[in-house]
């Protein structure tokens, strides 16, 4: 068929591609919109929380434990709408990538359109890093708690080793605040600062009488798992980012359009370095969308087999202490 404006002849691949990267689009867009609704709703709750927790009786450990899990919320509610703004501005980009294959584009649209999405996959890849890096710090904390080099209690709990000596005492979620629950009006904040210093108090009694846990059956498996699934964690943000920085040689590399082209405006494009860069990138990209495809098919095996194998030496070394 023939193209709407240009008249150019448009090959069947071609439309199957455009298709492909309109449907591309469309769920960007939809996954872009609802990121930008849960992160304006959770930020808005944060928000109001932190002012609700001014004038609140509770002690020093009570108010950092509150303050850092509200902080921790803000943060990733902010990450959750930029991610969805710069998810929906890709989708955008998309529609633009679907004209250009149909042959229906103008070459200054198309190469801003290229550089915007380019921005968004980088501020993306950015998050994933971030990610990465919590992953690994929860990976420490719970090896520190149930590893095979897992650290003694300590004499006392304070708001640098709660989370592992609460992780370690079966009792993390106990020093968390439920936002959900808040959000639901299932509990105030007042109701969870006053679980939070009930759970402090019994684990500094414990701490302080130096009493010993008694394991049982349930609580190996749980620690089991916690492993594994920090692991299975840290596995899953690694591949993410990997994926996005495929996506990102893949954008910037995009055919005869690679982000070279953007010096097309200001460089001739029969000159030698042009030919080389266009050469060169289209071999990048070809090469990255091989890549692509076949990380994301080996993926769910790969995790899979960490959980699994995580699983199995934990259990190893994880021995049930009786009475």
């Amino acid at each position: 068929m023939n193209a709407p404006i240009t008249g150019e002849e448009i090959r069947i691949i071609d439309i199957s591609i455009a298709f492909s990267q309109i449907i591309g689009g469309i769920l960007l867009l939809i996954e872009g919109i609802q990121g930008l609704k849960r992160g304006r709703k959770a930020l808005t709750l944060s928000k109001s929380l932190f002012k609700e927790m001014d004038g609140k009786e509770m002690n020093w450990m009570e108010y950092i434990l509150l303050r850092d899990t509200l902080e921790r919320q803000r943060l990733a509610a902010q990450q959750t709408y930029d991610e969805g703004l710069h998810t929906a501005l890709t989708g955008f980009g998309f529609f633009v990538l679907a004209a250009f294959t149909c042959h229906v584009y103008v070459m200054r649209t198309l190469l801003c359109s290229l550089l915007l999405v380019e921005l968004s996959q980088c501020t993306l890849l950015w998050y994933n890093i971030k990610e990465v890096a919590a992953a690994l710090r929860k990976s420490r904390i719970v090896k520190m708690a149930y590893g095979k080099n897992k650290r003694p209690l300590p004499s006392a709990i304070n708001p640098e080793n709660v989370e592992w000596v609460s992780l370690k005492l079966h009792r993390d979620k106990d020093v968390e605040v439920d936002l959900d629950a808040v959000a639901q009006d299932k509990l105030t904040i007042r109701e969870q600062v006053q679980n939070m210093r009930k759970a402090i108090n019994e684990m500094n009694f414990m701490l302080t009488n130096s009493k010993e846990m008694v394991l049982t059956k349930d609580m190996v498996k749980q620690r089991a798992d916690k492993l594994a699934e920090a692991d299975t964690d840290l596995a899953e943000a690694i591949f993410t980012a990997w994926i996005v920085f495929l996506n990102i040689i893949a954008d910037v590399f995009y055919g005869s359009v690679s982000l070279n082209s953007l010096l097309l405006l200001l460089w001739d494009k029969q000159t030698v370095g042009n030919r080389v860069a266009a050469r060169w990138g289209s071999l990048a990209g070809d090469i990255v969308c091989i890549m692509e495809p076949i990380s994301l098919l080996c993926a769910p095996f790969m995790v899979i087999s960490i959980l699994g194998m995580r699983k199995d030496q934990e259990r190893q070394h994880l021995t049930m202490k009786k009475k």
